[in-house]
């Protein structure tokens, strides 16, 4: 769990903040501000991480978020200084922020007020009117970060969790009397405070559950006002099955059952016609050989498919996880489609050879078949790869939706094709 600190502002106190029985108000420009904010917590300790070895004889304070900065390891004894945080600071000239880090590798605190003691003097004289409460913010941190999901994993998510913050978490905190569940964000929907024992509904999220704008989902208060958790798991457990359209399930599992059916056919018929070629030496000869290549082509696409739809699409959890291993599929998978195509214009391009070319050299001209049938279509699958990696917002379940950079492949099979007529 990420520690949690409230600034030491010089005795300067920015907003209010109401207790557990008055209310909680923050306008809209405050409310984007924690959100971008909880980005800021999650970069603070990723960047961690990524900094080179620390001598380890030497004592350091440890890497720090304090709501407005990030503070990263420092030598005991020596003081740390950053660039004053834009949002409290909109000067042109460069300021900066100090903290010292003590003796024996821990970040100073105030005694009476026990919060931390940080040097933002120098930020304050020209800082941002919209500057929210500092505990609101460190409430809202917390809160959130209670369990290990990290919402920034996936722009989806993102979107979502920042929706829930300004619209949900941040509106106005009026605690409802008694005992009640406290307004939450589980990953898919956000929940408002609900009296012990009530069921809370909201509307089933669009990015997993499609066209069910109507349907809801549910999360059961119980009656000590703990949210519900599953008997298996053990953890806060929301209710989406709800969610899900059965018959249109129905459907959409027959046809997967079909694709893979007609896949398992294809896989045994191309088997059989392997073995034959393989076994046969009579068989033996470029035209042979071409379209051993292509039937092998085809049958490792099908077993492919099978798998795709057998762990990748069968399994909601692989596609949320977006492992590297379903990410590497789709790329096999999409590799060997267009190796089909291409072998199909090998073959068609050996034929016109033969017409064509009086005196052949047969064992030149299967090389360049090669580069064109397994050699080009990696050319493509990279370039493909590449240009879809750079955006986050097309990495997503295991790359199954569709994205703008497909033209890469899709334009040179259908130039294929059109050559092979």
């Amino acid at each position: 769990m990420f520690k949690f600190t409230v600034l030491y502002l010089l005795g300067i106190t920015f907003g209010t903040i109401s207790n557990s029985s008055q209310q909680m108000a923050i306008s809209y420009t405050e409310k984007k501000f924690v959100a971008k904010q909880l980005r800021a917590l999650r970069e603070c300790y990723s960047s961690q991480l990524e900094q080179t070895s620390y001598n380890d004889t030497i004592i350091y304070c440890p890497t720090d978020f304090d709501g407005w900065s990030c503070w990263l390891p420092t030598p005991a004894g020596k003081t740390s200084t950053i660039t004053c945080p834009k949002i409290i600071y909109e000067g042109d000239e460069a300021r900066y922020a100090t903290r010292f880090c003590q003796v024996d590798g821990t970040w100073p605190i105030d005694p009476k007020s026990q919060i931390d003691i940080i040097d933002y003097s120098s930020c304050l004289s020209n800082f941002s009117k919209q500057v929210p409460d500092v505990k609101l913010l460190t409430y809202v941190l917390t809160k959130l970060s209670l369990s290990d999901w990290n919402p920034y994993e996936a722009p989806m998510d993102e979107i979502s969790l920042e929706e829930c913050i300004t619209e949900i978490i941040l509106s106005d905190h009026k605690p409802l009397d008694g005992l009640y569940c406290e307004r939450t964000y589980d990953g898919w929907g956000c929940w408002n405070d609900t009296k012990a024992g009530d069921i809370a509904y909201t509307k089933c999220p669009a990015m997993i559950f499609p066209n069910s704008e109507e349907r809801t989902a549910y999360k059961v208060c119980n009656e000590d006002g703990t949210w519900f958790k599953h008997p298996h798991s053990n953890k806060t457990w929301s209710n989406y099955t709800t969610c899900v359209d059965y018959e249109d399930l129905k459907f959409r599992q027959l046809i997967n059952s079909l694709q893979m059916g007609g896949y398992a056919i294809s896989a045994t018929a191309l088997i059989i016609s392997l073995f034959i070629y393989f076994y046969f030496k009579a068989l033996q000869c470029t035209r042979v050989i071409i379209h051993k290549n292509l039937f092998t082509s085809f049958f490792v696409s099908s077993i492919l498919w099978i798998i795709w739809y057998s762990t990748v699409v069968a399994n909601h959890q692989i596609v949320k996880d977006n492992k590297i291993s379903c990410q590497v599929l789709h790329i096999l998978l999409y590799y060997f489609m267009v190796t089909n195509y291409f072998w199909m214009l090998c073959e068609g391009l050996y034929l016109h050879v033969l017409l064509v070319i009086a005196f052949l050299s047969e064992s030149k001209v299967l090389i360049w078949l090669y580069f064109l049938g397994w050699g080009f279509p990696v050319v493509l699958i990279v370039a493909y790869g590449v240009a879809r990696s750079r955006h986050s917002e097309n990495i997503l379940h295991c790359w199954m939706d569709d994205s703008k950079y497909l033209w890469i492949l899709s334009g040179p099979v259908c130039i294929s094709l059109i050559v092979s007529v």
